[in-house]
């Protein structure tokens, strides 16, 4: 599949589910973050030695700094996310999860 059909078919898909999403109680999508909090705490490691090599093969590949910061998963990206999430105690809390 190429890139830009990859990019159109996910922006639909995303579209369609942010529809769902607007129109779920509040209580299933507090239940559906908490439940995306515990999946990527027990895949911190996972997701850490994946971070590691995309960063070998960004730097491999002669990635430009600025665009290697951005990749690097670390508290600093989680403290820049939660800043425009609500300050709410589930919000608060995945974004310490995602803290590798």
């Amino acid at each position: 599949m190429e890139v830009e059909q990859y990019m159109v078919e996910l922006g639909c898909k995303a579209r369609a589910a942010s529809r769902e999403v607007a129109a779920s109680a509040t209580s299933a999508r507090n239940a559906a973050l908490l439940a995306a909090r515990d999946a990527l705490d027990s895949a911190r490691a996972e997701l850490a030695a994946a971070n590691t090599t995309d960063l070998e093969r960004g730097a491999a590949n002669g990635l430009d700094a600025p665009l290697m910061d951005r990749l690097e998963l670390t508290q600093r990206v989680s403290i820049r996310c939660s800043k425009v999430l609500p300050r709410s105690p589930t919000y608060q809390t995945l974004w310490a999860v995602l803290a590798i």
